[in-house]
């Protein structure tokens, strides 16, 4: 299963025409990760694979799932498929509309957010507990010191580590989920973009001549462009 997942992974946009997210996205330069770059345990060839999961989980979280010329949208609100943004979006109109929170209408609102809880927190696991347990204090600093330089103070991400996720995640709102996918996607692209040693270990193992013949270095290049600064 792991090796189906590194080909489909390595044939998206981040490999063979550049991340255009990551393109778009102003880099910041989080101190403190020369202690984890390319160690294991760190920030490494594998646990790139994971923030790449956790990265694409995000987006198809928030706006579905492209295939083909569709989007497919995993979650359901009264029988019509939703994304995170679509529900934002129903928890407004459902507040502006002044719909009791007891009405079977946001009931049903809720329980898809639930949902969407429950499926962030599986998939989130991959970094922020697995990868990331045996060096948490580190990481903690390391998001403290991200936090801080992009201005995000109030970010719920501050709270890892300190609060149990289902906890974390208890009472949090729709709007209040999305930021925080938000966040945790901007500062693993910050947090890969301060790692070099670790790209180019993921480079060396997972984007060689073997897999992809003469066309490696073309993705090489890719990889590398979607980490450029252009602040």
């Amino acid at each position: 299963m792991k090796h189906f997942f590194l080909a489909l992974l390595l044939t998206t946009t981040i490999c063979a025409s550049g991340d255009h997210e990551a393109h778009t996205h102003r880099f910041t330069h989080v101190s403190g990760t020369e202690m984890i770059d390319g160690y294991n345990p760190g920030v490494n060839a594998d646990v790139i694979v994971d923030i790449l999961k956790v990265r694409d989980a995000i987006n198809s979280l928030i706006h579905g799932k492209k295939q083909g010329g569709t989007i497919q949208k995993k979650y359901m609100y009264n029988n019509t498929p939703v994304t995170l943004e679509d529900l934002i979006a129903i928890f407004e109109n459902l507040e502006a509309r002044g719909i009791a929170h007891n009405d079977p209408e946001y009931q049903a609102a809720h329980d898809c957010l639930n949902i969407m809880i429950e499926d962030f927190i599986k998939f989130s696991d991959a970094f922020l507990a697995k990868e990331a347990q045996f060096i948490q204090k580190i990481v903690v600093k390391i998001i403290h010191n991200w936090a801080h330089k992009s201005g995000r103070h109030n970010s719920l991400l501050l709270q890892w580590g300190a609060i149990d996720e289902k906890t974390l995640f208890r009472k949090i709102s729709a709007p209040e989920l999305g930021q925080f996918c938000i966040d945790l996607k901007n500062f693993l692209y910050d947090l890969l973009f301060s790692c070099p040693k670790a790209r180019e270990q993921f480079k060396n193992k997972y984007i060689t001549e073997t897999r992809y013949g003469g066309k490696y270095i073309e993705k090489r290049a890719a990889f590398d462009h979607s980490f450029q600064a252009h602040n």
